[in-house]
């Protein structure tokens, strides 16, 4: 859930996560707030999906919104048209070597590509 103020007043915004349909039945999830943890942390495990993440998707993850933004990793890196890539359940991270950081980590079309797969 995000927040945002319009005109005095709140707006919460529910991002819903890609292929999960919502239902009357769903509860809602509160995502654990890693803000404690040290910044030269390596890696982090997430024993909710089994996954890892590292290097600069983590620094990414990290200081772009966590949780709440991004969701949790639902694959580790791997390598998709010659780039190395991250899935979670509201993104997908593109490392960019060509790119100086903070450029370095860019989001991926995931709403084309979902449409493009069906959704």
């Amino acid at each position: 859930m995000l927040r945002h103020a319009r005109q005095g007043v709140l707006v919460l915004v529910l991002v819903l996560i890609l292929g999960h349909a919502p239902s009357a039945a769903a509860q809602p999830i509160v995502p654990r707030d890693y803000a404690g943890l040290p910044l030269d942390l390596a890696a982090l495990h997430f024993p909710v999906t089994g996954h890892n993440l590292a290097g600069g998707f983590l620094r990414y993850w990290w200081e772009h919104g966590q949780v709440v933004m991004f969701g949790l990793p639902i694959s580790e890196e791997m390598t998709e048209g010659g780039r190395t890539v991250q899935y979670f359940e509201r993104a997908r991270f593109e490392y960019h070597p060509e790119n100086r950081p903070p450029w370095d980590i860019l989001g991926g079309h995931l709403g084309r590509q979902a449409m493009d797969a069906g959704y």
